[in-house]
């Protein structure tokens, strides 16, 4: 019988010290619960509630055992309290419990190719773009949804960042010797880390280039290059499609297979300029998003047309153009992607659309190993992004 009682007590010791881990604030009051700091996100571990409702410096609703309770790459504590290098994100609108995404926005002005002009972001980009994060259906830890998109254009009290950089020609090396000599000009040290860096110049590489925007993947310097074709909406949807590639994604979501009428994303080239399509009709409609993943997959050896892109509720597609709509048709759907026989596998294959919102990196700016919940970044990639096609070139609002 004592050896009976032994293994019992044996027993619930070894069960309980493998059991999870104790708030500590039940492990001896309240008093030494702020002396504990679990996930060492500078937040003590009385005042991280864990209710998802952020009241204030001493009741922040954020996890005890988590130090980006958003994942939003910005620790817990930077969020409420400031950085410890003097970066006031809570003045700047940052809170733990609601996803930000922090950016500075440097420009050109220059008179090439067209009227003297500024690529400077004017207040209606500056609104719509923050617009279009915001309506985003991602969800945060606080009950909202929504990217809360932080801009930095100079606009005054704690946007003191972004300005004009002078320039001979408005031409920028791409992301070269040049662009590093700009950002470290002009962007602050103690940023690095926090904001994603933004330059507009008139164009890169050349004063022929035509292309709309080079960004990194799973990085944090992007150009926007809209040469005269600086319109409201080609900005906006520019910034997007660019800020996309450091998130993370590629211009066929997951891969490089582009223009797919069934990857509804601003990151596709199809509807980085239009906008993507609202209605299931194939034209976009002017709204600046990523995807969500939901059209049907397409199989460009047999497509069932009456199916169209969003399955068989939503209105018919006639993709060979013969007046009918069939249920075993072969068309390519893509064929404006001029490298699709190896970016899709071949020239008729199988599309698929990609849950972009599911898969952003919003962490890709910090870098940071969050309590090893986070491996270390892929080595970054350049993504060189389409010209500005014509139809948009003249578009100014």
């Amino acid at each position: 019988m004592r050896n009976f009682r032994f293994l019992f007590a044996l027993l619930v010791y070894v069960s309980a010290a493998h059991a999870a881990p104790v708030t500590p604030l039940f492990r001896n009051g309240m008093e030494d619960a702020c002396s504990y700091d679990a996930d060492q996100d500078r937040l003590s571990d009385c005042v991280e509630t864990g209710s998802n409702v952020f009241v204030g410096v001493s009741n922040t609703g954020t996890a005890v055992f988590d130090p980006d309770t958003d994942l939003d790459g910005i620790s817990d504590g930077d969020e409420v309290l400031g950085t410890l290098a003097g970066l006031n994100l809570p003045a700047m609108g940052a809170t733990p419990l609601k996803r930000d995404l922090l950016v500075e926005y440097d420009w050109f002005d220059d008179a090439n190719d067209c009227a003297a002009h500024s690529h400077q972001p004017t207040q209606a980009i500056f609104d719509q773009t923050a617009a279009a994060y915001a309506s985003m259906p991602i969800s945060n830890p606080d009950g909202t949804t929504g990217i809360r998109l932080i801009q930095d254009r100079g606009q005054g009290g704690v946007f003191t960042g972004g300005n004009l950089v002078t320039d001979a020609d408005g031409i920028v090396d791409g992301l070269g010797t040049q662009f590093q000599a700009i950002r470290s000009a002009n962007f602050a040290s103690n940023r690095d880390g926090y904001f994603h860096y933004a330059l507009f110049p008139h164009r890169y590489g050349s004063a022929t280039n035509g292309s709309s925007g080079l960004a990194q993947v799973n990085g944090r310097n992007l150009i926007v290059s809209l040469y005269c074709a600086n319109g409201t909406a080609n900005v906006r949807n520019t910034i997007v499609h660019e800020m996309g590639h450091n998130l993370g994604l590629r211009h066929g979501g997951n891969g490089t297979c582009n223009h797919k009428p069934n990857y509804n994303s601003v990151m596709n080239y199809r509807y980085q300029f239009p906008g993507i399509d609202t209605d299931c009709t194939l034209p976009g409609n002017g709204v600046a998003g990523y995807s969500i993943g939901t059209r049907i997959v397409l199989n460009e050896n047999a497509l069932n047309e009456v199916n169209g892109i969003c399955g068989a509720t939503s209105p018919g597609i006639d993709w060979n153009g013969n007046g009918t709509l069939e249920t075993n048709v072969a068309f390519d759907t893509n064929s404006s992607d001029t490298a699709q026989a190896s970016a899709c596998g071949a020239v008729l294959s199988t599309l698929s659309d990609f849950n972009d919102l599911g898969s952003l990196n919003l962490r890709a700016v910090s870098n940071v190993n969050f309590a090893g919940r986070q491996t270390l970044q892929p080595p970054e990639q350049l993504e060189v992004c389409q010209d500005v096609p014509v139809e948009f070139v003249l578009r100014r609002n």
